[in-house]
């Protein structure tokens, strides 16, 4: 691959060299030819490269006029900055430590398609630095089977190679692929974004969503409840497996988060770490509550924490560590008050649990509840 790298990086450089020659003189020319095409273009630029663009229209067209003119020579410099910006990622890079003579990086990425190809990776930019590739829903970790064959084949057994992907991706319609992996033994790091619904799509119920949750495909309402089956435990299933690690964690829980991330890609075989990823309008909560509710998630243990390492001994009971759960000797953790964190102290604060919950309170004090929220 590395010889269609360096070609790509050529063609970069080069069209870079001839913008920056005569790409002030093409604007003029376009200009003259439309000037509509010609503000179109100008304002796609600030929007896309220059960090200007807005909720909409609007007010893209408001934050380029607060950051003052724009000439066409700053329009050219964005576009030559890009393209010889993608130029070094393919031809100078060297990710981590990894100069080898045979490939660009010591580890690359399967993604499937999702939220994480969304937000991740929008046209012109890509966060990554190392070899990345796009699947479908339902096949990333078998392409990186292949991936990881091959470079077996070819010597480079020591290299990482991690799969990105949700709830379609290995919860549901890859679900087989993926277990068909950790079967194999393969020696492949999954990363499991775990939203809970389809986000992507619209936000349908999937097999991770909780039960009584609220979704496109589980509505509310007299003959249903939210959905009524109960959540697929992926971590739990995976443990069954056998020679696999398996983490379940969040980035609120950044230590554990890391010991699981470092753990993972330190295990010689398959790894799967499953990580809490609210999704901000399907779970119906703020913008900036993606923290508090990963935390409330795991003290209601309505997703403890956990890691199962088989390197730690042949019983299950070694293997498994619940380290970092509150109170993990009890059935609930409590509030210094007293108060019991259950799975409804957790769903009373989403909205995708709204519907369940009353707004006249008992004679013990607490909120009335949906029938569905009590199994």
């Amino acid at each position: 691959m590395r010889p269609l790298y360096h070609a790509k990086a050529d063609r970069l450089r080069a069209k870079a060299n001839q913008l920056e020659q005569d790409g002030v003189q093409k604007m003029a020319a376009l200009k003259e030819r439309s000037q509509a095409a010609y503000d179109l273009l100008r304002q796609a630029v600030a929007h896309m490269l220059m960090g200007l663009g807005g909720e909409d229209d609007k007010d893209t067209k408001a934050r380029i006029a607060a950051n003052g003119p724009i000439s066409d020579r700053d329009v050219i410099g964005a576009i030559t900055s890009v393209l010889r910006h993608e130029a070094f990622i393919h031809k100078n890079l060297q990710a981590i430590d990894g100069r080898h003579a045979n490939g660009m990086s010591v580890m690359a990425m399967a993604a499937h398609t999702g939220c994480n190809t969304v937000y991740g990776s929008t046209y012109p930019y890509n966060p990554y630095l190392v070899p990345w590739t796009n699947s479908l829903f339902e096949n990333a970790p078998a392409v990186a089977m292949g991936v990881r064959a091959r470079w077996d084949q070819t010597g480079h057994p020591d290299r990482r190679l991690w799969v990105l992907g949700g709830d379609g991706a290995m919860y549901d319609i890859g679900f087989q692929a993926l277990s068909r992996m950790v079967a194999a033994g393969s020696d492949i790091k999954v990363l499991v974004l775990d939203t809970q619904v389809y986000s992507n799509t619209g936000g349908q119920a999937s097999t991770a969503s909780f039960g009584g949750q609220v979704t496109k495909l589980s509505a509310f309402g007299k003959a249903l409840h939210g959905r009524p089956e109960r959540r697929k435990e992926l971590g739990r299933i995976l443990m069954a497996h056998g020679e696999v690690y398996v983490a379940q964690t969040t980035p609120a829980h950044i230590n554990h988060f890391y010991r699981s991330i470092m753990e993972a890609n330190e295990y010689p075989g398959p790894a799967v770490v499953v990580v809490y990823t609210p999704c901000m309008p399907e779970h119906g909560i703020a913008d900036d509550a993606a923290n508090r509710q990963a935390k409330l998630a795991v003290e209601s243990r309505a997703f403890p924490l956990f890691t199962y390492d088989p390197r730690r001994g042949p019983t299950t009971a070694e293997r498994l560590s619940l380290q970092g759960n509150p109170a993990p000797k009890e059935d609930w953790a409590h509030l210094p008050d007293g108060t019991i964190l259950d799975f409804c102290t957790f769903a009373r604060t989403e909205g995708r649990f709204a519907p369940h919950f009353g707004s006249v309170r008992t004679s013990s004090g607490s909120w009335t509840v949906s029938p569905a929220m009590r199994r």
